[in-house]
């Protein structure tokens, strides 16, 4: 299901944009990805410019004609 190289677990800072963090993770396998940030009650589409907060939990990276979206 996730399109990056590696899976991990990462702590990172408040402000960081979520293509930053799925860097931590090496690579993303897809060439059209979207990234999909889940918040504590339900997940929401992270544009280019948000910026990870700390309700932030998970983001999971899909490409852009998942099922899913």
């Amino acid at each position: 299901m996730a399109e990056v190289s590696d899976l991990i677990t990462a702590h990172v800072p408040i402000g960081v944009i979520p293509e930053e963090s799925v860097n931590l993770a090496d690579k993303t396998t897809a060439e059209d990805v979207v990234y999909f940030v889940l918040d504590p009650m339900m997940g929401n589409i992270a544009q280019k410019t948000d910026v990870v907060n700390k309700t932030a939990h998970a983001i999971m990276v899909l490409t852009s004609n998942h099922c899913l979206l």
